[in-house]
């Protein structure tokens, strides 16, 4: 077949692209098609001789016949004798001689692949080497380029019959064009770059890749369901779960550690919760005693003018304030509660999404995407992974739930410190051996006893839960979740030196004669750079901000 194709590939190039210095590479490979084999070849000439051609002459001959006659011939005994007698009548003689009358071109006669062997080194080697390519699958591959479904074909958002045919016909024209020696080269590197690294809080997830043959398996699956047949179930569980499975690898088991990381901060915030709600229900208990034993001490010290000094007045009235927010402890435990039981259900949430990453593929949801032709490309693809719906539905309710506990820190938080600085004010505050600073320093006592360590536990587990919380990634909204397709570009470059012609003209000269011969010269010039975009591969990649 490479014989043959070079035959013809030669052949056109003797005819076309020596007389014109440029053509199409249909037109280069389009000539003498019924050559056959590398036995082809053609005349050169080598030299050349006189040609001879018989003339006709008259020469004069003095006797060219005989002319006979009587004449008188007597004798004594017949005095009438006549005798017979000849004489010779002049003439010409034709005479034939080989004279100059042309010239003999020689020939010799050369096979046309042995003179695209000698030309330049190796190159003319190396065109025979790949003219299947170039005079047969290359063609073909510019000619599928041109048709009108090529482009959607490329870009992967085709899944017709057509669009299969194209699929087949560009996978195999690329191994041919490949296994010649011209390699496919694409911008993937780029593509991965510029579109999958982690960026700004974003991390990427990839699904397997789609190459032809897995679009090629999607088309099949999905062309019985606009034919009287139907779709066929089989053919599309077959082709969802082990591309699902393909990709579990690579994305769902990173997107599940992803979500058990979540599992593990939820779980840190529900014992953070509940340390919240402990430490409410000590210090309620505590506030519920406190204010009848402050004002027992109070009517003990406080006979007649004794309590009036500057110092006693504002001492009080400290203490007055931080049992006043001390008393607030009720509403900060039903808050906290309140915002605990969320806690359960972002764990509950999280598992569920957890499940459908780990699902397999809704086939009726998938058949009913198809047939209501919504699955019309590679870029569709997602619509086959659960988790894609589950996920921003469940991160928003998550999102709901964090909302809660971050209004109930942020409403408690700082009261609970401001209530820490108040109890401080009052125990730092010195009194004097005197009968009033010595009831005012049991009343320190009772405070110190009865709140220091309960108002601290509060305030701080409240601040770890805080803390908890903020160490959340997707709170205060900044769940992000972008699925999408990369495609990369591939493609292959016909750029060499290919064998051309040009007419040459031998004149030779004898005895006044003259004569040309005119007869191909191989030489090498340049054809290309030209590129054949191959169909683009496809990476669908999940991107989700988390942090």
């Amino acid at each position: 077949m490479r014989i043959a194709l070079l035959s013809q590939c030669i052949s056109c190039l003797i005819l076309l692209y020596g007389a014109r210095g440029e053509s199409t590479i249909q037109e280069i490979c389009g000539g003498f098609q019924n050559i056959q084999s590398c036995d082809a070849s053609f005349d050169i000439p080598t030299g050349a001789k006189s040609k001879t051609c018989p003339n006709k002459f008259f020469e004069p001959n003095k006797c060219k016949t005989k002319a006979k006659y009587r004449y008188p011939c007597p004798t004594t005994r017949k005095p009438f004798r006549r005798c017979d007698g000849w004489t010779c009548v002049p003439g010409t003689d034709e005479i034939w001689r080989d004279m100059p009358c042309g010239i003999t071109i020689l020939t010799t006669s050369i096979n046309v692949c042995g003179a695209v062997r000698g030309l330049a080194g190796n190159m003319g080697t190396q065109f025979i080497e790949k003219a299947g390519a170039i005079c047969g699958c290359f063609p073909e591959a510019l000619n599928l380029i041109a048709q009108g479904i090529y482009q959607s074909v490329k870009d992967g958002t085709d899944v017709s019959e057509a669009a299969l045919t194209a699929i087949n016909i560009s996978n195999r024209l690329e191994k041919c064009m490949a296994d010649n020696g011209f390699d496919v080269k694409d911008n993937k590197a780029q593509v991965e770059a510029a579109n999958l690294s982690p960026s700004q809080g974003w991390i990427v997830l990839r699904a397997a890749e789609i190459d032809l043959v897995t679009y090629a398996d999607l088309i099949t699956t999905i062309i019985p369901c606009f034919t009287p047949a139907g779709c066929q179930p089989r053919l599309i569980v077959d082709f969802f779960t082990n591309y699902f499975t393909k990709s579990k690898e690579l994305m769902s088991d990173k997107l599940v550690a992803v979500l058990n990381g979540w599992l593990d901060m939820i779980d840190r915030m529900e014992k953070k919760g509940q340390e919240v709600i402990s430490a409410a229900e000590n210090l309620v208990g505590q506030a519920n005693s406190i204010s009848d034993e402050i004002k027992t001490a109070l009517n003990e010290v406080c006979t007649g003018e004794a309590c009036l000094e500057q110092q006693a007045v504002s001492f009080m009235q400290k203490v007055s304030n931080l049992t006043a927010a001390i008393h607030l402890v009720e509403d900060s435990r039903v808050a906290a509660v309140t915002a605990a039981k969320v806690v359960p259900e972002m764990a509950a949430l999280t598992r569920s999404t957890i499940e459908a990453a780990q699902a397999a593929p809704d086939i009726d949801y998938l058949i009913k995407l198809i047939t209501k032709r919504a699955f019309s490309g590679v870029g569709d693809i997602w619509n086959s992974f659960q988790v894609i719906q589950k996920l921003p539905e469940n991160a928003k309710k998550i999102q709901d739930s964090a909302a809660l506990i971050q209004g109930f820190i942020t409403g408690d938080a700082g009261h609970w410190r401001n209530t820490m600085s108040m109890l401080s004010e009052v125990l730092s505050v010195n009194w004097d051996a005197t009968p009033v600073g010595t009831g005012m320093t049991k009343i320190q006592s009772i405070i110190r006893t009865k709140l220091e360590e309960p108002v601290g536990n509060l305030a701080n587990s409240i601040s770890h839960l805080g803390d908890s919380l903020d160490a959340f990634p997707i709170k205060d909204g900044k769940f992000g979740m972008q699925p999408g397709v990369a495609s990369y570009q591939r493609h292959s470059t016909v750029s060499m030196d290919v064998p051309c012609t040009r007419q040459k003209r031998a004149s030779f000269s004898i005895a006044g004669y003259q004569k040309s011969f005119d007869y191909p010269e191989f030489y090498l010039c340049p054809y290309g750079p030209r590129e054949i975009p191959w169909p683009n591969q496809h990476i669908p990649f999940l991107k989700l901000r988390i942090q």
